[in-house]
């Protein structure tokens, strides 16, 4: 009898988000104007949708789709990293306690994939917030390991060839992009949140207040992003969880189809198993076979 297969992480996050969604989408009941900002689309609605009704959003459906587009992909793009810069260096704790940098560069290929590509899954909430965090913490956990050794800030003044460095940005990097698979977050620039946290001198210095710059860095480009992607006629984000999933558990038809078709995933994967099984065993036979 085959054994119950143990639920991997990424299975046990999206649990967790279906246990706490809603059994209501609640944007449904704001007003257009708002929960057009948190992606809500009717029902029945389907791409291009209605910009805002007012000038100068209004005029944007007398203009080519595609030219919209690259509007809103600058636009969406400036605002975001100017949006960070301010922030991290203005009168706050993130410039005069922290001392952070001006901004955290990885952040720059994110805002390629929130304002041009928004309808990639690698660009949705889940995948941008948790994959820049569990790898800004995946690097400056392995780091702090590295900065056991006295000489490692001089390492990284330096520049030159020490063991040291290379061995700890190659190691956060993969393990960050592994961490990202394992809870089905993967966003690639990311993997550049690790990087840094092993071999930019600034940030190795910022230790662990390293992640709430991460945490807040997400969170501004994100709202950022649910305001100049839903202004035209796009809409951001496709979802917030998982696809198919936004704010609104499961019915129990669509829980009852679900575990069909997992069921289905895993006994197909038996039979592949059993076949191959069979294959090595017929090999094996007939060599024997005088």
């Amino acid at each position: 009898m085959a054994q119950s297969e143990k639920p991997t992480l990424k299975k046990r996050i999206d649990a967790l988000g279906e246990y706490c969604a809603l059994r209501e989408d609640y944007r449904g009941r704001l007003p257009g104007y708002l929960s057009r900002f948190t992606g809500y689309k009717l029902p029945n609605a389907q791409p291009p949708y209605e910009p805002l009704s007012f000038p100068p959003f209004s005029w944007l459906k007398y203009i080519p789709l595609k030219l919209e587009v690259y509007t809103f992909t600058w636009i969406g793009s400036f605002g975001g990293i100017l949006l960070i810069e301010a922030i991290m260096s203005a009168n706050t704790a993130f410039s005069e306690v922290y001392h952070a940098p001006i901004i955290i560069t990885s952040f720059g290929a994110s805002a390629v994939l929130l304002f041009s590509a928004i309808e990639s899954p690698l660009a949705q909430p889940r995948n941008f917030v948790l994959g820049h965090f569990v790898s800004a913490l995946v690097g400056t956990c392995i780091t702090r390991l590295f900065v056991l050794n006295p000489n490692y800030h001089r390492f990284l003044d330096e520049g030159g060839f020490h063991a040291n460095v290379f061995v700890n940005g190659g190691l956060s990097m993969a393990t960050s992009a592994l961490a990202q698979v394992l809870i089905g977050a993967v966003h690639p620039p990311a993997g550049a949140t690790g990087l840094n946290a092993a071999v930019q001198s600034q940030v190795v210095t910022l230790s662990w207040r390293y992640l709430p710059v991460i945490l807040a860095s997400s969170l501004i480009m994100l709202g950022w992003a649910l305001i100049i992607n839903n202004v035209g006629r796009r809409r951001y984000p496709v979802f917030w969880w998982k696809p198919g999933k936004v704010f609104v558990s499961a019915t129990k038809e669509q829980q009852i189809k679900e575990r069909v078709r997992e069921a289905r995933e895993v006994e197909m994967a038996l039979r592949v198993e059993e076949g191959a099984t069979l294959s090595d065993e017929g090999g094996e036979t007939s060599g024997h076979e005088p």
